[in-house]
């Protein structure tokens, strides 16, 4: 079958895959609102329970005086096909009457267009545009049912408007899960049964509140499927929906109520991926980011128990087995990046260097004893057992600093065939490499090769055992002659035997060997090989080692039982229903897009998988950092503020900001210095930095506020400090250079007189009750964010 794709489908297409804007003013329904009095420019709604809003007129196009009704086996037997113009646009037809029964689009929308993509095997989906004069757009994404997949639409909406100084939206969540339960109503009716009721539910100060339904049947949660939708926060417009969802229907479900015990799970977990003693490195990035080379930073080596295998699969909820469901691999290229410094500039002319600065000098200076590219490329053409094909040309050239190991400098080589004439059915060829820029020592590289035959019509590649054993022994090869201090130091890292079956895009074979030290494993250090499957030679390196790492010694470690213990007291399989194609043979799996799903009842340890326990404390760890329970999102009461004043000035700011305060909020204790920034960086951050210290202290200094003098997280603040720390964050520098122009009825110093009254304007605090030396209470502080964020 043929198909004609054109360029606005393919743009329109791109444009579809990415998260944009809907606007909801342009839908009506049947919402929780008392319509109001209309006039002729604008419809005024009162929210229950919240202030007026004005949003735009609503006219529908005429689709039909009655609902629509749709055939949809119509829409559905009919076949995209060149031969058959009238199929095509009876099917078109279809769709556009199925989408608009669930639209009413304003009649200014005058203008449309459409297009559809089908991959070579798959699905057919539609991309539906309506637009007017003035540039707002309507985008809709339906499949061949007539099924809303995406909604998206700019209309009345300034994608800018969000862009200012955060405030308190004027929707809260309960208005806000009312609306969304009558837009899936409306808009995709089929789903609505079949989603959890409570919904993951967080505010984006840029787009709105976000809400993610996950998908149940039988009351368990099917992964990976799920509707999300965002609802602007001030006029409850829908602004984006889309149902990322495989099938309504599957060959067969499992019954949950056969489901073996958690413990089952439990112990297979244990059976099969094991907990085992290894090294692991432990970052303190406030300590990493002021390295220098003079001052180098080495991190931490802890002893943990971690999983032997990651347990990357599921267990089948009725038999106990492991069960590995269908999904993508990828392999791992060596990395090219960094700005453009040539090393052909003439750093060393004098004349030239009396205009550098200091800094500038230091870093020229640093660049004069590096290897030369024809160097480094000399001995990149003597490796053996690397495809590097002599066609392959040098075309960038670039010197960086490493932006792990701030005393590395790094050699980076592109080369590519692009100046050939290249055959039809030949790919673009190219290569790329990365060097210690002193030592000439390979730290990665990547090639592409060359197919026999055109890409889409690879078969799927079966390994042998025997060629896997082979492609193994290429490896070792390799790293012997090209790393042999280090390829003494490391151990292949999950070997598998036996026939493998490969999908059809899998080019080359991964292997990853990993460090080996006092017979325990770091897996931060590793060399990784990658072998092509048709040739059979390395076309794939990359490198990570870290030098001077103090290890622990091996003794004395908590026992395995207790490592055990300390994971089960946090984390426990969890039923779940995992969505794979009801395959037929291998050739369906990797070749076709599948029609028909299977729901296997499973339990998830994607979980379980990231979390290990420090060998000789006990401590957890949560993907590589200190475990540390999930804060409070919402709703909270404190038992120690009933007689405040303002009290729910308290609770709004601790529902928006997550405080992790759980029963007492202490209103009377004075606040520290980390304790206020994290509050204020909560405002932009919706308080997603509340638990790292030196992550949070990164994202202060990359705002550019922030200074190391101002650096002293224990300090106990006073109202002026709090002041100052407030609106440095607001971002109102160039202000503040603007001495002696602002109003100081307190006596002042200009200085001090410019942050007040910045904070006066702000709404953070009045002129009538600021007292600069008192202590700044957490009660204070809840206030002030209050007072801001409730500005009109």
């Amino acid at each position: 079958m043929t198909r004609r794709i054109s360029i606005t489908a393919l743009l329109l297409f791109l444009l579809c895959l990415g998260s944009v804007v809907w606007a909801g003013e342009v839908i009506t329904r049947d919402l929780p609102v008392t319509s109001m009095p209309v006039t002729e420019d604008t419809t005024s709604v009162f929210i229950s329970g919240g202030p007026a809003l004005s949003v735009a007129p609503v006219t529908v196009l005429p689709v039909a005086e009655q609902p629509v009704r749709v055939d949809q086996k119509l829409i559905a037997g009919i076949a995209i096909d060149d031969q058959n113009d009238d199929a095509q646009q009876s099917a078109l037809e279809g769709i556009i009457i199925a989408v608009r029964s669930k639209l009413e689009i304003d009649a200014s929308f005058n203008q449309f267009e459409s297009s559809f993509y089908q991959e070579m095997t798959g699905p057919i989906s539609y991309y539906l545009r309506w637009f007017d004069s003035k540039g707002n757009s309507i985008y809709v994404t339906a499949n061949a049912r007539g099924d809303i997949i995406s909604l998206d639409n700019y209309t009345g909406y300034d994608m800018y408007s969000y862009q200012g100084k955060p405030r308190f939206p004027l929707l809260n969540k309960a208005q806000v899960l009312d609306l969304a339960t009558g837009y899936i109503e409306q808009i995709c009716p089929e789903l609505a049964d079949l989603l959890d009721p409570n919904p993951t539910f967080y505010l984006n100060r840029y787009s709105g509140y976000v809400l993610y339904y996950e998908h149940l049947l039988n009351g368990i949660p099917v992964e990976g499927d799920r509707l999300s939708l965002t609802i602007d926060q001030d006029n409850g417009a829908l602004r984006h929906l889309y149902r990322d969802w495989r099938a309504t229907e599957y060959n067969h479900t499992d019954d949950p109520a056969k489901a073996l015990a958690p413990s089952v799970a439990w112990e297979t977990l244990q059976r099969e991926a094991g907990l085992e003693l290894r090294y692991r490195l432990l970052y303190d990035y406030d300590a990493y980011y002021k390295a220098t080379p003079e001052t180098p930073y080495t991190p931490e080596v802890i002893l943990e128990y971690a999983w032997r295998k990651s347990p990357s699969y599921y267990i089948d909820a009725l038999t106990g087995d492991i069960y590995y469901p269908p999904r993508d691999e990828y392999s791992i290229y060596g990395g090219m990046g960094g700005s453009s410094l040539m090393a052909e500039m003439g750093i060393n002319d004098e004349a030239r260097m009396e205009e550098l600065t200091p800094q500038e000098r230091e870093r020229v200076e640093a660049l004069a004893d590096l290897i030369s590219a024809e160097e480094a490329i000399a001995s990149l053409r003597r490796m053996p057992y690397l495809e590097f094909s002599p066609e392959l040309k040098p075309n960038s050239i670039n010197y960086n600093p490493d932006y792990n190991d701030r005393n590395l400098e790094i050699l980076y080589i592109y080369f590519s065939n692009d100046s050939q004439v290249r055959e039809e059915g030949q790919l673009y060829r190219w290569a790329s490499a990365s060097f210690d820029a002193r030592s000439g020592d390979l730290l990665s590289f990547s090639s592409t090769v060359q197919r026999e035959t055109p890409y889409r019509w690879l078969q799927p590649y079966k390994l042998s055992g025997e060629r896997r054993e082979e492609m193994t022994r290429t490896a070792i090869s390799f790293l012997e002659a090209v790393k042999p201090e280090l390829s003494s130091q490391v151990n292949l890292h999950d070997v598998m035997t036996g026939e493998t079956i490969l999908p059809y895009w899998q080019e080359n074979l991964t292997l990853s060997f990993v460090r080996q030290v006092n017979g325990l494993p770091l897996e931060d250090d590793y060399l990784m090989v990658e072998i092509n499957l048709e040739s059979g030679k390395v076309v794939g390196f990359q490198q990570r080692w870290h030098q001077d790492l103090t290890f622990p010694t091996p003794a004395p470690v908590i026992s395995l039982e207790e490592a055990y213990a300390a994971i089960a007291g946090i984390e426990s399989p969890a039923l779940s229903y995992v969505v794979v194609p009801a395959i037929l043979t291998e050739e369906d799996e990797l070749m076709s897009y599948p029609t028909i799903f299977d729901a296997k009842l499973v339990y998830n340890l994607a979980r379980i998988s990231w979390v290990s326990v420090d060998a000789h404390t006990g401590s957890i760890y949560q993907e590589g950092s200190p475990y540390m329970s999930v804060s409070e999102t919402g709703d909270h009461q404190y038992n120690d503020i009933q007689d405040l004043p303002e009290a729910f000035k308290v609770l709004a700011v601790a529902d928006y900001l997550k405080l992790p305060y759980a029963e007492s909020f202490e209103p009377e204790e004075q606040i520290t210095q980390a304790e206020f920034l994290r509050w204020v960086n909560g405002i932009y951050y919706e308080g997603y930095l509340l638990r790292d210290d030196e992550s949070f202290y990164y994202s202060l200094r990359y705002t550019g506020f922030w200074d190391e003098s101002y650096n002293d997280p224990d300090k106990l603040l006073t109202a002026m400090d709090g002041v100052k720390y407030f609106v440095r964050f607001l971002d109102y520098g160039p202000y503040l250079r603007m001495l002696g122009l602002f109003v100081n009825p307190l006596g002042l110093s200009d200085e001090d007189a410019a942050y007040v009254a910045l904070a006066v304007g702000n709404n953070a605090i009045t002129f009538a009750t600021f007292e600069p030396q008192a202590i700044l209470t957490r009660y204070d502080a809840a206030v002030m964010i209050y007072n801001f964020l409730a500005r009109k």
